[in-house]
């Protein structure tokens, strides 16, 4: 027999008169109202290693800060990924921004050490400069 047709019979007397309480009719509350899902909301872990790694953006001139920060917002997205929190996208947001929070102040850190180890300073060129035209 096919599994798409259904077999139709015959009712009996007794499944006639209540056909719920026979079990012949599944029977349905007509108020109940199909539960909606709820929406699960992003882990707070996730918005924190997003915060963290926006904020170690806008502080990435101060290279210990934003360090501070990038790191701070890189354990909370690994930490939200262990917690089996709902927000994979923002987690991966989070941890991409604090790793540009952190390659960012890196990128400022040598700038400032290179440009700091020079064997002479601006003013020291200046000085050479203005003193070699002034003769």
């Amino acid at each position: 027999m096919d599994d798409n047709q259904t077999v139709q019979r015959e009712l009996t007397e007794e499944e006639k008169k209540n056909p719920v309480s026979s079990g012949a009719v599944e029977w349905h509350d007509p108020l109940d109202k199909p539960v909606p899902q709820q929406k699960t909301r992003p882990g707070k872990l996730a918005i924190a290693s997003v915060l963290l790694g926006l904020a170690g953006i806008c502080t990435s001139c101060a290279a210990p800060a934003a360090f501070i920060l990038g790191i701070a917002g890189i354990a909370c997205g690994i930490l939200s990924d262990t917690a089996h929190e709902n927000s994979d996208k923002l987690r991966k947001i989070g941890i991409l921004l604090s790793a540009a929070a952190l390659l960012t102040a890196l990128i400022v850190l040598i700038i400032s050490i290179v440009v700091n180890s020079g064997s002479q300073k601006i003013s020291d060129y200046y000085q050479t400069f203005e003193g070699s035209a002034g003769v």
